[in-house]
């Protein structure tokens, strides 16, 4: 297994490195056989503990405004962010983009920004940092993907044969 993003998975996949693997929303998978996987995380904002918006339930785009942020640079975030703000123009400035939530998480330990990412990936628990979902509510779902075309090894067949009896599934022809 190898912990990576959208973008090195779809290099890793086409060269034959890997067999599959797991994205989360949005990802471009025009290219891509994909089964959804079960469950869904929901985005938010990663800021330090003393922060004046560490008091707050949620977090609004009024909330968002004078303030730096840091984004993911997956392709699709900025477009789900928008679908997230609509009409509104969003009054903050962003300041970074990360591959990795973790390395956001350090930029935003450092001072840098605040950081928009899914709840779940940073532990909290133990970090001078908190999560504080988005309102309204925006949700990333996870899938395992493959490349169309792609000849899988018996093992290969086998596993995804099984996951799609498993989560009830149809496994997508090319």
């Amino acid at each position: 297994m190898t912990s990576s993003n959208a973008n090195q998975i779809r290099t890793n996949l086409k060269t034959g490195n890997f067999d599959f693997g797991i994205v989360t929303e949005p990802t471009d998978k025009h290219d891509l056989n994909f089964i959804h996987l079960p469950g869904e995380s929901r985005w938010g904002l990663l800021v330090p503990r003393h922060s004046p918006l560490a008091d707050h339930d949620y977090i609004s785009l009024a909330d968002l405004e004078g303030q730096k942020i840091i984004v993911s640079a997956q392709h699709g975030t900025i477009n789900q962010l928008q679908d997230w703000y609509g009409e509104s123009t969003p009054k903050f400035t962003i300041v970074a983009t990360y591959n990795l939530l973790y390395n956001a998480s350090l930029l935003v330990s450092a001072g840098v920004g605040y950081a928009l990412g899914i709840d779940g990936i940073i532990n909290t628990n133990q970090s001078d940092l908190i999560f504080i979902p988005l309102t309204p509510r925006i949700t990333a779902r996870t899938s395992l993907v493959w490349t169309k075309g792609q000849r899988l090894s018996e093992a290969a067949k086998t596993f995804l044969t099984q996951l799609a009896t498993d989560l009830q599934q149809q496994i997508p022809t090319d």
